[in-house]
């Protein structure tokens, strides 16, 4: 398809059929290529040499330059809005820049561009419960775009929590506290086209931290008194668990009715200032069972991996805030923003020897792995990592910390 152009008039005149065959005749007359035409800012006659497209599929580059409808000159009643060119027939409109009219029709309309900038970014923590979801997004014919969102705790979310809204924000109201949300935007044109934008999540605020567990501010057992804290939804003893009757390092604790314990070098102290460090089958007391009580006072247990991990999403996986200050150096200086107090207690060896105070501390998990290992957690004295591993020896010495049920 071929189209010509009469550019460079500012002023729409009403004119005769005359007048109009005279300007396309004119040497300010251009001959477009193919099914373009260069237009400049203001007024400019366009038209088709060959049978012309409908308005509607008229495109330009830059996008959405027509600034006025196209205007065709009936000779019963002079310009009238047009809604097809016809071949032969010159038309005005004005565009606010110059650029180009694309003629071509009919053509394969663009889908959006992917929905981007997302509120809150992407991997965003300490978000709060009651949020506004907000993002981004565009099209590159400028089609009015509607959008269906996906949101959940599945990755990928697949529940659609709005369909077809026009607006690029949506409000979520109570959400739960330390918890990842994974959300999605779809983008859909009116031509049936649709973008599907990535995969976001954030992580909502674990709530009040580092204050004593309501109702429970203290737990006594055994003869002493233990702190609470409250991180997120989680209530913790405050210290490390120090019960029961202390054996030597070279010594394994024995099914006998009697909590054994080891301290640090063999020296009570030790036990007095980080808690007393116990063979995993004596912490559960001889049972298997994720979260059992094992040696921790009624009414709390010993925490499961998944615990463990909830409370490392509570923190936004900052080991530096569950440790004590004072503990740690460098890039591993404890905040202990969560009121976690943990101490680098070291542990005591199969060999019967202790290692690694002031550089580690391990935290026995209620969940096992087989019958000769069990997950824990542990910090480290030098960064602010949290890990969860498995050791091959349930007859290590690890710290106790004990959860609410």
């Amino acid at each position: 398809m071929k189209a010509y152009l009469q550019q460079n008039i500012r002023i729409l005149l009403i004119a005769i059929v005359y007048c109009i065959v005279i300007m396309f005749l004119s040497i300010g007359t251009v001959i477009a290529q193919e099914d373009t035409v260069i237009v400049g800012t203001g007024w400019n006659m366009v038209g088709s040499l060959y049978n012309g497209p409908a308005i509607d599929i008229i495109r330009t580059e830059p996008a959405g330059i027509i600034v006025s409808k196209f205007f065709g000159y009936n000779p019963g009643g002079g310009y009238e809005i047009k809604d097809t060119l016809k071949k032969g027939i010159g038309y005005w409109v004005k565009v606010m820049e110059d650029g180009i009219i694309i003629f071509t029709g009919p053509y394969t309309n663009n889908p959006p561009n992917q929905p981007s900038s997302p509120y809150p970014l992407d991997y965003a923590t300490g978000i709060d419960t009651n949020i506004t979801l907000s993002w981004a997004c565009s099209d590159p014919e400028d089609d009015p775009l509607v959008y269906d969102i996906y949101f959940g705790t599945d990755n990928p979310p697949t529940t659609k929590v709005s369909s077809d809204q026009s607006g690029t924000s949506l409000a979520r109201s109570g959400l739960s506290q330390g918890t990842t949300y994974y959300w999605k935007v779809v983008a859909k044109d009116d031509h049936s086209n649709s973008t599907s934008g990535p995969i976001w999540r954030f992580t909502t605020t674990a709530g009040q931290m580092g204050t004593p567990c309501p109702g429970t501010p203290t737990v006594y057992y055994e003869g002493k008194t233990y702190n609470t804290v409250l991180i997120g939804t989680q209530c913790w003893l405050k210290e490390n668990l120090d019960v029961g009757v202390r054996i030597y390092g070279s010594q394994n604790a024995s099914n006998n009715g009697i909590i054994e314990k080891y301290c640090y070098n063999d020296d009570p102290a030790n036990c007095n200032t980080y808690g007393g460090l116990y063979q995993w089958n004596e912490a559960m007391q001889y049972t298997t069972t994720p979260g059992t009580r094992g040696i921790c006072p009624t009414g709390w247990h010993i925490p499961t991996l998944a615990e463990f991990q909830t409370l490392s999403s509570s923190v936004g996986g900052d080991g530096n805030a569950l440790k004590a200050i004072g503990q740690g150096t460098g890039g591993g200086a404890g905040t202990n923003t969560s009121g976690f107090s943990a101490l680098l207690a070291g542990f005591r060896h199969y060999d019967g020897y202790f290692y690694d105070m002031s550089d580690l501390a391990y935290f026995w998990s209620s969940t096992g792995y087989n019958s000769t290992s069990a997950y824990l957690m542990y910090l480290f004295y030098d960064n602010s990592g949290i890990t969860f591993t498995t050791t091959p020896f349930k007859e290590l010495g690890f710290s106790v910390r004990c959860l609410k049920d």
